[in-house]
């Protein structure tokens, strides 16, 4: 399994429990300035049940912008912003197909993209 964990979370958490939910994935994500899938997202989320409120529930994509997202917007024929992907030449791109061909960056990619702009938390 890999994508979405929200909905095991939030299904866990309406019932009472806290839950950590996590799994592996296929290789994905590319190293910064290369063009080879390394590893995969590994994808994760949380869930907290509240007595009075709907659960809270967290879910993180480590790429820099989730496969499904990338996938719809490819389905819409519409671009991705920039720094979002890389092609399978190792060149950024924001067309959703060549992205999805290519390797996804990890969330940190699109961090050092913001960089210029003051932007600069620490994710890895």
């Amino acid at each position: 399994m890999s994508g979405a964990m929200w909905y095991l979370a939030e299904d866990l958490a309406v019932r009472g429990l806290v839950s950590i939910v996590c799994c592996n994935s296929p290789a994905y994500l590319g190293m910064h300035g290369g063009h080879k899938r390394v590893f995969g997202t590994n994808p994760m989320a949380f869930g907290w049940p509240r007595p009075l409120s709907p659960p809270l529930v967290w879910d993180q994509a480590s790429s820099a912008m989730a496969r499904g997202e990338i996938e719809l917007k490819r389905q819409a024929g519409a671009e991705v912003p920039p720094g979002t992907g890389i092609g399978p030449d190792g060149n950024p791109t924001v067309d959703p197909a060549e992205i999805l061909a290519g390797p996804v960056p990890p969330v940190s990619f699109c961090v050092h993209v913001l960089e210029s702009d003051g932007f600069s938390p620490v994710y890895w």
